[in-house]
């Protein structure tokens, strides 16, 4: 029932701005998922925010995209997809992760990636 859905990173701060700017400006409900890296959790240097904020985009653990009435893109399109082993290698909540594991986790966003792709509508 949302007239407008997207994702959202402060690390891509224009984006995350026209996005809130299009959501308010929607008729009807809208719903923006915002990734907020958190050093004190994620177990990671709080200098290290934005570029891990980077890393989840890049990595397409964490795709920007939009949906609305009519429309369904992606806002940010990387152009050197970044290996989903650095972004969660940086986070000490992964440090027990094992070599198995981070290719389930790397084969799983590369699934979920294509069937984003395969609904992007072309410009």
């Amino acid at each position: 029932g949302y007239k407008y859905v997207a994702t959202a990173s402060p690390s891509y701060p224009f984006d995350l701005y026209d996005k809130m700017k299009r959501a308010l400006d929607t008729d009807g409900d809208a719903y923006i998922h915002v990734l907020c890296p958190c050093p004190e959790e994620w177990g990671f240097d709080c200098e290290n925010t934005v570029k891990v904020g980077f890393l989840a985009v890049e990595s397409n653990a964490f795709p920007l995209y939009e949906v609305g009435t009519g429309f369904y893109n992606q806002t940010i399109k990387i152009i050197n997809q970044r290996n989903l082993g650095e972004y969660l290698s940086m986070q000490k909540r992964f440090k027990k992760t094992t070599d198995k594991q981070f290719n389930k986790a790397e084969e799983t966003v590369k699934k979920e990636y294509a069937k984003l792709i395969e609904n992007i509508q072309p410009e």
